[in-house]
């Protein structure tokens, strides 16, 4: 098959190039060329801008096109406009962030989503970025037809993760120091290997599945994880488990603070419990939890000491773990 990918230079649109090539498939990339331009030679490399300049998209054909980096309708409206008819199948790569707080669990396809109250922005923020999203799967339903696919993405780990969410964890593992392990062993936490999105948008290119995916896999126990992780490092750090209503007590932000940790409240529920039901009846892979802490922690290595950035310093989690040990001696 010949596929365009719209993206493809970073990270989730990386690995569906791969996929791709692995696959034995011909590849057409289209960005601004101006990041990661390592690509292997194979891949034809389209130069243009999304927003301002899809020339080098007209006349062209191609049996499906697979869309990483649309943020906004309008977006997905454009490239429509300029492929439809001469492209079969449209992937759309969307979030789990699309669902509505009102949600019940375990979320599904059919969950409630976001809804904007301002329709028309084009400010993408932590509080629009999951209505955006809702927009443009509803414009691409509404343009292309039938013949599209929308992969709502849990929280992405893997090799080349520059939001560095989830190496955190891995550089801490790797410095072998004493680690916060937050809430329990057996708390649940959420998130879907790059790889396994990569395999599983060219599976339903390549055998024509259409529909609306929860692109996860089931939770996994933070316990099992952090093992897994310091395990694969090498060091031998020391696991201390603290109280999520402690770590909130000394100011600790979800997520932020303490990346893609949430604790164990109501709120927060619906984040740790979407259903991947429909997704793995319709071929979505799950790689064993050592591969993928194995690509994590394989790349993590390469990187400079400054480009973790996310979460506490290790002079904090430092004071943390002794208020902590305090109270618990």
């Amino acid at each position: 098959m010949n596929v365009l990918v719209l993206g493809g230079s970073r990270f989730v649109g990386w690995y569906i190039v791969h996929s791709l090539l692995k696959a034995g498939h011909q590849v057409s990339v289209f960005n601004r060329g101006r990041s990661n331009t390592d690509l292997p030679a194979e891949v034809e490399q389209l130069v243009g801008d999304r927003n301002t300049d899809l020339s080098a998209l007209q006349g062209r054909s191609w049996d499906a096109v697979i869309d990483v980096n649309a943020y906004v309708p309008r977006q997905v409206r454009q490239i429509v406009e300029v492929l439809k008819g001469r492209v079969e199948h449209y992937v759309l790569v969307s979030t789990i962030s699309v669902y509505s707080d009102s949600a019940e669990v375990p979320i599904t396809e059919e969950s409630p989503v976001i809804e904007l109250e301002n329709k028309d922005t084009e400010e993408v923020t932590g509080e629009t970025y999951g209505g955006l999203k809702v927009l443009c799967e509803r414009t691409l339903a509404e343009l292309w037809g039938e013949k599209h696919t929308i992969l709502r993405l849990g929280l992405v780990v893997g090799g080349r993760d520059l939001t560095f969410r989830f190496p955190f964890w891995v550089k801490r593992a790797l410095e072998g120091d004493e680690m916060i392990a937050p809430n329990k062993p057996v708390s649940p936490v959420q998130f879907v290997f790059v790889k396994d999105i990569a395999d599983f948008a060219v599976h339903t290119v390549e055998n024509q599945i259409y529909g609306t995916f929860n692109t996860v896999r089931e939770p996994e126990l933070w316990g099992e994880v952090l093992r897994e992780i310091v395990q694969q490092a090498g060091t031998d750090a020391p696991l201390t488990w603290v109280d999520g209503n402690f770590l909130l007590e000394q100011g600790v932000r979800p997520w932020m603070d303490l990346p893609i940790w949430l604790p164990e409240q109501p709120e927060f529920i619906g984040m740790l419990s979407v259903s991947d039901r429909k997704a793995k009846l319709n071929g979505m892979p799950s790689s064993p939890l050592p591969e993928v802490v194995e690509d994590m922690v394989t790349w993590a290595k390469t990187q400079p000491d400054e480009a973790f950035k996310e979460g506490l310093s290790k002079e904090r989690i430092r004071e943390i773990l002794n208020a902590w040990h305090a109270l618990h001696p």
